[in-house]
């Protein structure tokens, strides 16, 4: 199960704003950063933390068959 924490506001805007690029309208979506289950953050190949773009709608699917899990707090 990967664990999700979402990114904050800051980070949020910016990543956002770079997707618009290949996303025309990301008004329903916002950015969590993948956590490996011990709490540590998941890392792309290329040494980036992995995140994932996900509407609410999206989120509570997952939730609901257990694929995610959200990390609340810090």
């Amino acid at each position: 199960m990967t664990l999700l924490k979402r990114a904050e506001p800051k980070l949020e805007a910016r990543v956002l704003q770079n997707a618009k690029r290949f996303i025309p309208d990301v008004s329903n979506l916002k950015v969590y950063l993948m956590l490996k289950p011990n709490g540590t953050f998941l890392k792309n190949d290329n040494g980036q933390v992995a995140m994932e773009l996900l509407t609410d709608e999206e989120l509570s699917d997952y939730l609901h068959k257990g694929a995610v899990a959200l990390k609340v707090g810090v």
